[in-house]
């Protein structure tokens, strides 16, 4: 590789400097992978399977709540998760896979650093319905949690009234 920039337009985008501290909530789709930036700023294999997805990479190695081994199958291993917590001093790019299974470069600066990646995957038959399930039963048991309150006040109110 020579020492001459690209001609090209890069395919990757970097974050604003001054995006203070973030928190990013991942979806069960969604799948993290901690690497390394190569020598010429990409980032190391994804997967072949995964061309044209959209990563979110961020510089360094990023403690995820929750964290899972997803159990997939395949050279690199994945893990889910609730969220990462981002601090204001951390660099984020949004990268593409390209055909060979690399992320875009996020700069040659960046190499030989840890980097944590974000891998956007399409939600799986089922999983989106499972997601909407689980959201409304959050709040079916919130709602019941409010109204089983409301009948406790309600009974000491009677149980009050009735010692008089």
């Amino acid at each position: 590789m020579s020492g001459r920039p690209s001609n090209r337009p890069s395919k990757t985008q970097e974050w604003p400097l001054n995006h203070g501290e973030i928190t990013i909530h991942l979806t069960p789709s969604d799948r993290v992978i901690f690497g390394k930036v190569l020598s010429d700023g990409r980032i190391g294999y994804v997967s072949k399977s995964n061309v044209g997805q959209l990563c979110i990479a961020i510089i360094g190695h990023q403690e995820i709540e929750d964290l899972q081994e997803s159990g997939e199958p395949g050279k690199v291993e994945m893990f889910t998760g609730e969220s990462i917590e981002v601090s204001k001093d951390d660099e984020i790019f949004t990268c593409l896979v390209d055909i060979r299974g690399l992320l875009s470069s996020v700069g040659i600066g960046n190499a030989g650093k840890d980097v944590t990646i974000i891998l956007h995957l399409e939600p799986q038959e089922g999983q989106e319905k499972d997601v909407e399930k689980g959201e409304k039963i959050k709040k079916l048991t919130a709602e019941f949690v409010k109204k089983h309150e409301q009948l406790n006040k309600l009974t000491e109110q009677i149980n009050e009234l009735e010692k008089d």
